[in-house]
């Protein structure tokens, strides 16, 4: 019985660190989308005052995609739509720039690699927002945790306060998975 404790300890271990390693990651990439939104708005008010209509189109767009992402009421789903992006209008302005010197000319370069890095890390979260955890997976793994908490239960003296108690414990995992699986996508969560 110690034997199988110890493989689904381990299984949970993996199970959560995959979790860990998830969410560590989509902060990463949010972290870094907003150095780069930081880092184009800043390029763009150097630019000069031709770029202020880019600039406030950048501002709007950000404004649109996180809404989209984040929604703040909590029954909305998060609204993802393959067709013109908000970038994309923030992309032909930028085009539209007339560089005067080779200055301007390596900034507005500049912002279009920083827009171009952007619309990938887009994508990016994007394809990454399904859950990393299968479901049959996880089902496999309840099922084996209960088995184990009804086991221990039973085979422990016969009393009604042990296979009580194991039955409690197979509740609580019940009512975690199914909190879990109610709350919103990780990114979702984020500021």
């Amino acid at each position: 019985m110690g034997l199988v404790g110890t493989i689904v300890a381990i299984a949970l271990g993996l199970l959560i660190g995959s979790a860990y390693s998830y969410f560590n990651n989509q902060t990463d990439e949010l972290v870094h989308a907003s150095a780069d939104v930081a880092a184009l708005g800043r390029l763009l008010r150097h630019y000069g005052p031709e770029a202020n209509g880019v600039h406030e189109a950048l501002r709007m767009a950000v404004e649109q995609v996180s809404e989209n992402m984040w929604p703040q009421q909590q029954a909305e789903k998060a609204k993802f739509s393959s067709e013109a992006a908000p970038l994309e209008v923030v992309y032909e302005q930028i085009r539209s720039l007339i560089p005067k010197d080779d200055e301007h000319r390596m900034m507005k370069s500049e912002a279009l690699s920083l827009l171009k890095s952007l619309a990938q890390m887009r994508w990016l979260i994007l394809e990454q927002t399904s859950t990393t955890v299968l479901r049959p997976l996880l089902f496999v793994m309840i099922f084996c945790l209960t088995a184990i908490f009804v086991s221990w239960g039973l085979l422990r003296l016969i009393n009604r306060i042990g296979v009580t108690g194991s039955l409690g414990k197979v509740a609580n995992v019940f009512k975690w998975v199914r909190r879990t699986w109610a709350k919103k996508p990780p990114t979702r969560a984020l500021p």
